[in-house]
């Protein structure tokens, strides 16, 4: 994956960043986490379905005060909320037990206040959780260690039996270089876990430039087959994609159902003046039932890779 170079510049403004298609389109969206009607310049790739905010709303400077303004105020009912990171922690950990046969030790990248690493300590397993934007009175020693700053400021001969990246790749400003720090940290036979939302899911064609998952602070949006192409890249096998969002309120299944044309009648009659923008998204939803059935259902999706055992 290419990125902005010293000067600023960009490949992908005019060829996609993963696969280097010339056939991109680009729309305005609604910043999620922003308010006052903030928008963002969103590209896409009709060859290889990846996404990218390009230019960056933000720098990371201003994304590094943002987490840690939010993360301090933990408002209720938002993603900050500390209760309801608990309760998606422990679905997430849940997950990650069911997918390794040796854990004694764990590494979090970007693990925010470190809510995910305290249900991993809790349960007797050597946590550590690393953010730049780790509030200061939760940085410590211990376990869970809680370090304000980067991966690669861990000692370089640190192996990990399991590393978790949980709704951070879509934040970086490089993706796959951050991956390859993360997959460098695996012990052999370890195991790599990383979740972000879905490009290839009913619910964005649904949501079109209000999908909840465009924001100011996502610079990419990725579907499964992407993350699993960056981690074969990277030596990693035994590649697979969970079937279920891992939220405590999912109720949804793996594949979405398909849409009907008398939905799509219902809706332009009830707003005549949207036929045609209804009648391409029940072309899009179609496509997304025929296309990506294992995981259309999902608009956050986790997939895993382990390192091979030596």
């Amino acid at each position: 994956m290419r990125r902005p170079d010293a000067k600023g510049d960009f490949p992908g403004s005019s060829a996609c960043p993963q696969c280097g298609s010339s056939d991109l389109r680009n729309f305005a969206a609604n910043a999620h986490d922003e308010t006052g009607g903030a928008k963002i310049r969103v590209h896409v790739c009709v060859d290889c379905d990846f996404a990218w905010q390009w230019p960056w709303r933000r720098t990371t400077e201003t994304s590094q005060k943002y987490f840690e303004t939010e993360y301090q105020s933990a408002a209720e009912g938002s993603y900050f909320d500390t209760g309801r990171r608990q309760g998606i922690a422990a679905q997430q950990f849940d997950y990650v037990r069911s997918r390794v046969d040796r854990m004694s030790t764990l590494l979090d990248i970007g693990g925010g206040d470190g809510a995910f690493v305290d249900v991993v300590a809790a349960a007797g397993v050597g946590a550590t959780g690393v953010d730049p934007a780790m509030p200061a009175h939760r940085a410590r020693n211990g376990n869970p260690n809680l370090i304000c700053g980067f991966v690669d400021e861990l000692p370089a001969a640190q192996k990990f039996d399991v590393v978790t990246m949980w709704d951070v790749i879509e934040h970086l400003e490089d993706p796959l270089a951050v991956l390859k720090s993360a997959a460098a940290r695996l012990a052999p036979g370890g195991r790599l876990f990383v979740e972000t939302g879905n490009f290839q899911s009913a619910g964005r064609i649904e949501s079109g430039g209000d999908w909840w998952c465009y924001q100011a602070d996502h610079r990419w949006y990725f579907a499964p087959p992407v993350i699993r192409q960056m981690m074969a890249e990277l030596g990693l096998i035994d590649i697979d994609v969970c079937e279920r969002v891992l939220r405590p309120w999912w109720k949804g299944a793996r594949t979405a159902p398909e849409v009907g044309v008398a939905r799509v009648l219902k809706e332009s009659l009830k707003r005549p003046h949207r036929l045609f923008q209804n009648i391409e998204k029940f072309r899009d939803l179609r496509k997304c039932s025929q296309r990506w059935p294992e995981w259309n259902g999902l608009e956050i999706f986790t997939i895993s890779g382990a390192m091979p055992a030596q």
